[in-house]
């Protein structure tokens, strides 16, 4: 399975931001914050995570996960506009996709719900 670090370059390379800088100027962030970002050597904060969802037309649920179609936001519109799944069912379809993760991607994911927990 890949790293977010993966999933974030290739997301990038299929928007067509041929080069890490070019992405990182486009999203008004450091080239080397950017450029540790996509290469897994420096964990993502909760908003560079949803800014880089957003700006790359991208599921965050995708970016941490795999899980799922990389531009299906269908279910991300749903919750916000309660048409999705019930409370329970959204937290059960969370858990079991957590616990389908290695364990790398099990660790990226605990440090970015834990930055965001101390937010």
């Amino acid at each position: 399975m890949q790293a977010i670090s993966s999933r974030l370059k290739q997301a990038r390379m299929s928007n067509g931001f041929k080069s890490s800088s070019e992405f990182a100027r486009y999203a008004g962030v450091e080239t080397g914050t950017y450029r540790h970002h996509e290469n897994g050597s420096r964990g993502l904060t909760v908003h560079a995570l949803t800014k880089y969802a957003d700006i790359l037309d991208v599921c965050v649920c995708w970016l941490l996960t795999g899980q799922g179609n990389s531009s299906d936001k269908n279910n991300e519109h749903k919750s916000k506009s309660g048409n999705g799944h019930n409370g329970e069912d959204k937290i059960a379809f969370i858990t079991a996709e957590f616990l389908s993760l290695n364990a790398k991607d099990k660790r990226d994911t605990l440090k970015v719900l834990v930055r965001f927990a101390h937010k």
